[in-house]
């Protein structure tokens, strides 16, 4: 059968980060007691490559699908088959990219205080029409010594260009940190983080991101709490430090216009005996993806549709059934559904168990020319 016209599982793909974490990644996967390391992020049906210095040598985070005799990489079947692989509305807008990034992300320590380029800051220095709008989705918290988790989102009243910029001359990190919003996550929360906002992932963070496909990170910190050094190049990403201050909104909010802005409440899709599908960030927030959580004990039909989407496991067990066969689903497995798909069905195990899938979509085709990351909530 054609690779287009069934779904296709993929495996993970670890990702070198200037972070710790990880060890509840390898716990996913089965692998107990693995250690915290280098490694603290795991791209899912990924076809954006990371940006690491020094690792240029090495293809990371390009996916490949699970099981085949040749490393055969979904973003080399897209290549082949954009129209069949993404839908023919998507492939006329954005040509053979899915126009995401999913990844599962596990902090040991805060990542550093950072911002990203919306769509104008990405297409003026790095000549990408993607920024990097991106959408948090809390799995679950540390639960050890010494360990607060926390998120840093959204610039606090007052805070300009010219105050910011002079703490990362002076690399004054509690005043950097202390220009932004600090909140307590809990599992279930779902965050916007618009291109140009500053932010931090705080130690102890095990989230779903979903992002515009791009590796564009602005670092305001040059070591991290660990030790590691950050050149100063991989702070601005080539474009100069002035130029890096012109990529952010110094837009300041309360925090209680901030997490009104941005922390999102779920909306009810659709609601049977069978399954439960929720919103957890739709097109009303940004152009730029989507994501649902269906939470099935029973049957779910999807009829054909021309649009590609992802899937990711939470937990339980079931099957997929579509005109090729079955595939069996279980906790952690990655799933990319071509938009030739045709019908298929996703039904849970019979052992009373809940089947908890969260559904990733790309940006939305045909918004009016909107950019993507110039919606800043």
């Amino acid at each position: 059968m054609e690779p287009f016209r069934q779904p296709l599982q993929c495996d993970g793909e670890r990702v070198w980060r200037s972070y710790l974490g990880g060890s509840l990644l390898d716990l996913l996967h089965g692998r107990a007691d693995a250690p915290d390391g280098s490694f603290p992020e795991e791209w899912m049906l990924s076809t954006t490559r990371a940006r690491n210095p020094g690792r240029s040598q090495i293809e990371e985070g390009i996916c490949h699908l699970s099981g085949s005799d040749r490393k055969v990489s979904l973003r080399e079947l897209i290549a082949a088959h954009p129209e069949k692989m993404l839908g023919k509305a998507h492939a006329a807008e954005y040509g053979d990219t899915p126009g995401i990034l999913v990844k599962l992300i596990d902090s040991l320590e805060r990542l550093v205080v950072q911002g990203h380029p919306n769509t104008d800051g990405a297409r003026k220095f790095f000549n990408s029409r993607f920024g990097k709008t991106e959408c948090w989705h809390i799995l679950g918290l540390r639960n050890q010594a010494g360990i607060d988790p926390r998120i840093y989102l959204g610039f606090r009243k007052g805070v300009t260009r010219e105050t910011w910029r002079d703490a990362f001359l002076r690399q004054d990190k509690p005043a950097l940190l202390g220009m932004m919003h600090r909140f307590k996550p809990a599992p279930g929360d779902t965050f916007i983080v618009h291109g140009g906002v500053p932010h931090a992932i705080g130690p102890g963070c095990l989230l779903v991101e979903i992002q515009e496909p791009t590796d564009f990170t602005f670092s305001l910190e040059r070591r991290m709490d660990s030790g590691l050094e950050i050149p100063e190049e991989s702070c601005h990403l080539g474009i100069g430090i002035e130029n890096m201050f012109d990529c952010f909104l110094y837009e300041g909010r309360s925090e209680a216009e901030t997490a009104s802005a941005w922390r999102l409440e779920r909306k009810t899709l659709a609601k049977t005996p069978d399954y439960l599908i929720e919103s957890l960030v739709d097109y009303d927030v940004t152009p730029c993806f989507r994501m649902d959580r269906a939470l099935l004990i029973g049957r779910l039909d999807l009829p054909p549709e021309d649009q590609f989407f992802g899937l990711y496991v939470e937990g339980g067990n079931g099957m997929v059934e579509h005109a090729g066969g079955k595939m069996p689903l279980a906790a952690n497995d990655q799933v990319f559904f071509p938009a030739a798909r045709g019908a298929v069905s996703i039904v849970s195990a019979d052992n009373g168990e809940p089947l908890s899938l969260l559904r990733f979509y790309g940006p939305k085709a045909a918004h009016e020319n909107e950019p993507c990351s110039n919606r800043c909530g």
